[in-house]
């Protein structure tokens, strides 16, 4: 998986690229655990590369979520294709996020 960060509008904005399951959900993991620890954390995420995500990729999402909320903070998801949407979705997880 790759991963690419840019800041715009105050927020990070993390792309990554590919699927989001059990083999590469530590990559994005670690890649957004460096976000969490700053003073004001809001992070979207673009999904506009992702073709899938597992249940792994869910736990690291909502995880991440829960810890911006905790500092006041959002996690925001982006350009999400059908199927990303459909797990959301039957998951219930969709509320977790600010969707666009």
């Amino acid at each position: 998986m790759e991963i690419t960060h840019t800041f715009t509008n105050g927020r990070d904005v993390v792309h990554p690229k590919g699927r989001i399951d059990t083999l590469t959900s530590p990559e994005l993991e670690a890649a957004l655990q460096p976000l969490l620890e700053k003073e004001q954390v809001q992070i979207t995420l673009d999904f506009q590369d992702v073709s899938y995500i597992s249940s792994a990729g869910l736990r690291i999402l909502v995880k991440t979520s829960q810890n911006a909320k905790a500092k006041n903070g959002e996690v925001a998801l982006t350009n999400l294709n059908e199927s990303v949407v459909q797990v959301l979705e039957i998951t219930g997880f969709q509320s977790f996020f600010k969707i666009h």
